[in-house]
């Protein structure tokens, strides 16, 4: 499944690459087995991202994911926190990595969701569906926490959602993000 390689690319700190593969991505997407109304906003996604400056996007990438932990892009943190259970479950996912013949470099987290993607890349489509309806409720959060703040990287876990063939209530995701406090402004940072 290369789209899942494709939005793990998308969702990892943006790099000069993209813009070098910038054709190769398109296309990728245009082949990609999805709903032609995700393809279609995938697409706007890319060539919007595409055009901008690489430095511009860097920065809207880290003040969307760098500040607080809200949508944090590390699985385990959603489902853990700091716990020490997150360590247990990070060793247990390394070892799957590795059964998959990926090699994570030492100051890498296997549970970072792009890392997460390129090893479900590996998979077969039934095997990579199963892995991210486990983690649906994850992904669910991130697009609504995404579109909440209006951002346009809530179409990357739609994507996601539907690949998984999830039937997650949106709704009732969307009703709790409502509730929520915002944790990026410098008052939630500084506690």
């Amino acid at each position: 499944m290369e789209i899942l390689n494709v939005i793990s690319a998308l969702l990892d700190y943006p790099n000069p690459s993209l813009f070098e593969h910038k054709k190769e991505i398109k296309d990728l997407v245009t082949q990609a087995d999805i709903g032609g109304v995700q393809k279609d906003k995938l697409l706007s996604f890319v060539n919007d991202k595409l055009d901008q400056d690489l430095l511009d996007w860097q920065s809207d990438y880290d003040a969307l994911f760098e500040r607080g932990r809200a949508l944090g892009l590390w699985l385990f943190e959603h489902v853990h926190g700091e716990s020490r259970d997150r360590g247990q479950a990070m060793v247990d996912l390394s070892a799957k990595y590795q059964q998959a013949g990926l090699e994570i470099a030492q100051h890498q987290l296997p549970d970072y969701i792009p890392m997460f993607l390129e090893f479900l890349a590996t998979q077969d489509e039934d095997n990579a569906r199963e892995w991210l309806l486990d983690v649906e409720h994850i992904l669910a959060l991130l697009q609504c926490r995404l579109e909440k703040r209006e951002s346009d990287y809530a179409v990357l876990f739609e994507v996601l959602l539907s690949i998984s063939g999830s039937t997650a209530s949106l709704n009732d995701v969307r009703t709790q993000v409502s509730k929520e406090q915002r944790d990026d402004s410098k008052k939630a940072i500084d506690k």
